[in-house]
């Protein structure tokens, strides 16, 4: 499948490089919450996936036999991105809804998060001294080198996840990112399909089907990260409402200043979020 080497070569490089984005921008933003902490850990969690994978894929393609300790690197960040994954995904997702109102327990937050976090790190620190012995690292379907209990995890988080999404698509306060929530809710749905398809399905799936499939399913994350650029440059997607309500309020009880006519506030708004 020649085909597959040179789109799963553009595609690591393009994800790579839009995670690397992501997390410069991050970064550089001045306010940050914890929400923009644990989307800047998802980026992290997600460029080590992709440079481990373009890295693996380019020694693959450059040398007939790669080194032993270049093969050890790629797994090692390969296998700690997706280890992390899982928790930094359902993390990310209650960080969210706790910004807009939707979380009432924070003792259930720190249980469910406290239990996902604990059973990755055992993961990873189970999972990666046995696979740097094991020279048959799966690096087209690299879930499956890490077992059931990675894609039990996974798929408990992409299940959780499409709930939270159809959460927020009800609460969204305007149509962008009512569509974006709803767009992220089809693209979960379809994650989850298809981690339980390569490994919960009852009928063995042939190599050539699983490539493909888990090179599309790789790929999926591209899509709304490039969509929350536009979003974000746009309709301010990341603003913090409820500081910028306040600002809004301290602007309109300034002595000498008369309160802003109809729609104003809502420009004054958006222009607060513009210059942040």
């Amino acid at each position: 499948m020649g085909w597959l080497i040179y789109i799963r070569l553009m595609g690591h490089t393009a994800g790579t490089l839009l995670e690397l984005f992501w997390m410069v921008a991050i970064l550089g933003y001045r306010r940050q919450r914890n929400f923009e902490r644990v989307f800047f850990s998802l980026c992290v969690a997600l460029f080590l996936f992709y440079s481990g994978s373009l890295l693996a894929l380019n020694s693959h393609l450059y040398y007939p036999q790669p080194p032993a300790a270049l093969n050890e690197f790629a797994i090692g960040i390969i296998t700690l991105g997706l280890c992390l994954l899982p928790a930094v995904l359902l993390h990310l997702h209650v960080e969210y809804a706790e910004t807009r109102g939707l979380l009432r327990s924070k003792r259930w937050k720190l249980a469910v998060l406290l239990v996902f976090y604990a059973a990755c790190v055992h993961l990873a620190v189970q999972r990666i001294p046995l696979l740097y012995q094991d020279p048959h690292f799966d690096f087209l379907v690299p879930g499956r080198s890490l077992g059931p209990g990675f894609a039990i995890a996974l798929a408990a988080a992409l299940a959780w996840s499409a709930g939270w999404e159809g959460r927020f698509a009800v609460a969204a306060p305007d149509k962008p990112q009512r569509y974006f929530h709803w767009t992220l809710l089809a693209f979960f749905v379809l994650s989850f399909l298809a981690v339980t398809g390569l490994h919960f399905a009852p009928i063995r799936v042939e190599a050539r089907t699983a490539e493909a499939v888990a090179t599309a399913f790789s790929f999926l994350p591209i899509l709304p990260f490039t969509v929350l650029i536009y979003l974000v440059q746009r309709h301010n997607f990341f603003a913090d409402r409820a500081a910028e309500e306040s600002a809004v309020r301290n602007f309109c009880h300034v002595p000498g200043v008369a309160l802003p006519e109809p729609g104003a506030q809502a420009r004054y708004v958006a222009g607060a979020g513009a210059a942040s």
